[in-house]
C-alpha cells in the first residue's frame, strides 16, 4: 500500500477539483411574540369574498350565501419563517383556505418588511388538500417547500407523493423554478438537539444535479436533511440508493464505491482504516490523516469516525486543520449520514505543527499527528468527541409512506 503522502501526490497529479459548497441559509424560524404579527394582517386571496382576507388571531371567516356550506374559512398554517434580501427582511407563510365544499386549499405567501411593518409582495396556490410540511427561505428570493401532493392515481383526500418545489419571485409573482422528488422530510429526522448547544435547526436541501459540462461548482446530490449549527451546516441526510443512482446514471461510480467502503468497514471484523478514507459529499482534496478510527453504533445503523483532514497540496498538518468525521449509515443502510465537525486540540505542542514541505517530511509529520492524536483523552479535545458520538447516538430516522 503506497503511504498517504504518496497517495496524495498521485491523487494531486490527477486532481480534478470540486469546489466546496457553503449551502445558502438565510431562513428564521419567527419567535414568539414576533409571529403574532403576521396573525393579523390583511392578505390578497381572489377566492375570497372581495379578493382579500383580514386575518384576526390568525383566522378569517365570511359568510357567502345561504346554508352551511356558503361559508369561507382561512387560516394562516406554521411555521412562519424569515430571512433577508437585498438587505430587507422578508418572510414566507401559507396559508390554508376553503370556500365551503370539499376543497381545502393552501397558498404560499412571501412578504416584505417595509418601515417596520410586513406587507405581502407576491403569492401562489400550491393545491388543493395538499400537505405543507417544511418551508424555507434561500437566496436570491428563492423559496423551498417542503409537501405531499397527489401522485397519479391518489385520491383528493390521501395525497401520497413527497416534494421540494422551489419558487422564484419576481415582481409580485411567485415562479415555480422546478420540482424535485423527497423521501425524507425534517420532522421525521428526530435528536436531542441539546447536546450539541448552539442554534440548532434542520433544513429540507432540494436535488442537485449535474450540469451538462460535467461537474456543477457543488458536487451533485439527491434531496436530503440538513442540519445546521450555529448557521453552520454540519450534518446531512442522504437516501444512498438515489445518491448512488445519481452519479452511476453519469457512470461516475464514486458513491458506489465510497459507501460500498463504509459497509466494509462496519460490517468486516478486520476493516482496513488506513486513508484516504470516504467522505461525503465529494471534497475539494484528499483525506490523508485518519486519527482514532473506529466504529460507532446508532440506534438504528453505524458508522466509522475518525479524526483527519482533507487537504488539497502537500502542505504541514496545521491546528485548523483538524475536522472529527463520521460517515454512517442508518435503517438497513437506507441512509447515509455525514457529520463533519471542526474540532482543535487543547495545549498541542507548536513542534507537532511543523514538517518539512516534501513528501517524507508529509508522510513523517502525519504518522507523528497521527500517534499523538490517539494518544489523547475526550477532554483534550474541543468539542468532546463524546459530545459528538451523544449526539450521533440520539438520532432517530422515521420512516414514513406518507
Amino acid at each position: 500500500m503506497p503511504s498517504s503522502a504518496k497517495k496524495l501526490l498521485l491523487f494531486l497529479n490527477s486532481l480534478i477539483i470540486i469546489t466546496a459548497h457553503t449551502y445558502a441559509w438565510a431562513e428564521t424560524p419567527v419567535p414568539e411574540p414576533a409571529v403574532r404579527a403576521f396573525y393579523n394582517l390583511t392578505y390578497p386571496l381572489d377566492n375570497a369574498p372581495g379578493g382579500i382576507i383580514v386575518l384576526k388571531n390568525g383566522k378569517f371567516s365570511a359568510i357567502t350565501g345561504k346554508g352551511t356550506t356558503s361559508k369561507f374559512n382561512a387560516q394562516l398554517l406554521e411555521p412562519v419563517v424569515i430571512g433577508s434580501w437585498k438587505g430587507t427582511k422578508v418572510a414566507a407563510l401559507v396559508i390554508a383556505y376553503s370556500t365551503g365544499g370539499s376543497g381545502n386549499f393552501r397558498r404560499l405567501y412571501f412578504l416584505v418588511n417595509e418601515k417596520g411593518k410586513w406587507q405581502p409582495r407576491a403569492w401562489a396556490s400550491l393545491g388543493d388538500r395538499v400537505k405543507v410540511k417544511y418551508l424555507g427561505i434561500e437566496k436570491h428570493g428563492i423559496l423551498t417547500v417542503g409537501m405531499v401532493t397527489h401522485a397519479p392515481g391518489d385520491p383528493m383526500c390521501c395525497p401520497t407523493r413527497k416534494v421540494a418545489r422551489l419558487y422564484m419571485v419576481k415582481d409580485r409573482k411567485l415562479l415555480p423554478l422546478k420540482t424535485a422528488p423527497v423521501h425524507l422530510f425534517p420532522d421525521q429526522v428526530h435528536f436531542k438537539p441539546g447536546i450539541l448547544q448552539g442554534n440548532v435547526r434542520l433544513r429540507l436541501v432540494p436535488a442537485q444535479g449535474f450540469s451538462s459540462h460535467g461537474l456543477v461548482k457543488t458536487p451533485p446530490y439527491p434531496s436530503h436533511i440538513a442540519l445546521t449549527v450555529n448557521g453552520r451546516d454540519v450534518m446531512r441526510i442522504f437516501p444512498a440508493r438515489d445518491y448512488i443512482d445519481m452519479w452511476l446514471e453519469k457512470n461516475d461510480f464514486t458513491i458506489k464505491i465510497a459507501i460500498n467502503r463504509i459497509k466494509r468497514m462496519i460490517y468486516k471484523k478486520t476493516a482496513d482504516f488506513s486513508p484516504p478514507l470516504p467522505i461525503l459529499p465529494p471534497q475539494p482534496g484528499l483525506n490523508d490523516l485518519a486519527a482514532r478510527p473506529s466504529v460507532l453504533k446508532l440506534q438504528d445503523g453505524a458508522g466509522i469516525e475518525f479524526i483527519g483532514r482533507i487537504t488539497k497540496n502537500l502542505s504541514c498538518i496545521g491546528p485548523d486543520n483538524l475536522h472529527y468525521y463520521f460517515m454512517g449509515l442508518a435503517n438497513q443502510d437506507k441512509y447515509v449520514i455525514s457529520f463533519i465537525q471542526k474540532i482543535s486540540i487543547k495545549q498541542a505542542p507548536d513542534s507537532i505543527w511543523t514538517c518539512s514541505k516534501d513528501i517524507n517530511g508529509l508522510e513523517k509529520q502525519i504518522k507523528d499527528v497521527g500517534q499523538y492524536i490517539d494518544s489523547l483523552k475526550d477532554a483534550d479535545f474541543m468539542p468532546r468527541i463524546s459530545t459528538m458520538e451523544k449526539f450521533l447516538a440520539s438520532i432517530d430516522i422515521e420512516d414514513q409512506t406518507h
